[in-house]
């Protein structure tokens, strides 16, 4: 069986498939968008890393013998999905692989905005509106009052 995958991704994952299936063949993309063979006799197109770009997608409509796509992303929207459902060709994919960087970058999000959030409160001019404070009960109906909180 053809493949067609990054540079990268049959490297790092090349010789434990075939361990598993011997018959494999790698066609692969190098960061450039090169080619190491003709892609068109590939029967499995993998998008992942290295082949996330239009030339490997634009690929897709010269693979004849395509039968499997497989995407490590958990959408299941784009070019990639939409070109091979088209052709009724089998698509899976393995969300999760990257969980730990995916969680990693939303914990650094998360600690930048609870960092930034003084800068925020600093910028934003607060208004108490006093018909709210008297409908809430919290002052009478003498507005100086409603100062006293700033």
């Amino acid at each position: 069986m053809k493949v067609a995958a990054g540079e990268k991704f049959a490297a790092m994952h090349g010789p434990a498939a075939g361990q598993i299936a011997p018959d494999l063949e790698w066609v692969t993309m190098d960061g450039e968008r090169r080619w190491s063979a003709d892609p068109s006799s590939c029967e499995l197109a993998i998008y992942a890393s290295q082949t996330y770009n239009e030339v490997f997608v634009d690929a897709l409509a010269d693979m004849p013998e395509l039968r499997w796509g497989h995407s490590e992303d958990a959408g299941t929207d784009g070019r990639f999905v939409d070109s091979l459902s088209a052709r009724g060709v089998t698509l899976t994919h393995s969300p999760g692989t990257n969980a730990p960087e995916v969680a990693e970058m939303a914990l650094g999000f998360l600690l930048w905005s609870a960092k930034r959030l003084g800068d925020l409160r600093d910028t934003i001019e607060f208004t108490i509106d006093h018909r709210s404070l008297e409908f809430l009960g919290l002052f009478g109906r003498d507005r100086s009052r409603c100062d006293e909180g700033r």
